[in-house]
């Protein structure tokens, strides 16, 4: 075997040979080294991960359980002064205002106000700013009354206390909500003359008229729209006049 032949001999001979390695030092490689951070009461630092998700997950727990009572305490706080059925909110006396028990517009503010979970004095104030902004957009009262005339007062009164009289109570408070106006109050007076009153007159007292007399009634019946243009208006009025003038002999 000449030299080239046996170099190359010994290199396949070297290339081919593995050296033994032990099996402890094998398993020591495998295993992992415990960290000088995790705490003795723990194995690793799996058991650490999950101990402290359990933690965070308890904490969220009394997190939420406190959010929750503090919020039902509130809410028994924020309702403490709300009735406990809406029939039971009260119109205030001291608003001045005068509403039916039974009015649909009151009943329906009730049960919002429940569903709200207003006060009584709270249900209160909206009733209050309503009615004043009632009266800053409806008509001038004042103004109204001084367009009927120096007697507008008493005219509003006598009106007033007619159809008070003479009306069921439901249509007089349905009335009596009604802003007052001047063609309204006329208009009113012109109802009371068909129903045998006498029209605008001053006595001499300074009061108006209230009764037809049967002289009154006589003079009516000489004009003119009564026997020739046979006005059937005015023949009314005088025909409700003489039965009002029965009805007051018979009492």
């Amino acid at each position: 075997m000449n030299e080239e032949a046996q170099v190359e001999t010994e290199v396949e001979s070297t290339e081919t040979e593995v050296p033994a390695t032990p099996a402890s030092e094998s398993v020591e490689e495998v295993k992992a080294e415990r960290p000088d951070w995790l705490p003795q009461k723990f194995e690793s630092p799996e058991q650490l991960s999950v101990a402290y998700g359990e933690l965070e997950k308890r904490h969220y727990q009394r997190t939420d359980d406190l959010k929750k009572t503090v919020a039902e305490e509130m809410q028994e706080q924020a309702f403490a002064d709300v009735p406990e059925v809406p029939q039971d909110y009260k119109v205030a006396e001291d608003l001045g205002v005068e509403i039916p028990e039974d009015d649909v517009m009151l009943n329906w503010w009730k049960d919002r106000s429940h569903q709200l979970g207003l006060s009584d004095k709270e249900f209160n104030g909206f009733i209050k700013e309503y009615h004043e902004m009632a009266q800053q957009s409806g008509p001038d009262t004042d103004a109204e009354i001084n367009a009927l005339g120096e007697y507008g007062e008493k005219r509003v009164e006598r009106v007033n206390e007619w159809f008070k009289s003479n009306m069921e109570k439901e249509n007089y408070e349905v009335l009596s909500q009604m802003p007052i106006t001047a063609p309204l109050i006329q208009a009113l007076e012109n109802i009371m003359e068909l129903a045998g009153q006498p029209g605008v007159t001053i006595q001499d007292s300074g009061d108006l008229k209230d009764t037809l007399t049967k002289d009154d009634l006589k003079n009516m019946m000489k004009d003119p729209r009564y026997h020739s243009k046979n006005d059937p208006v005015f023949r009314q009025k005088v025909k409700a006049g003489f039965e009002a003038l029965a009805r007051q002999q018979n009492n």
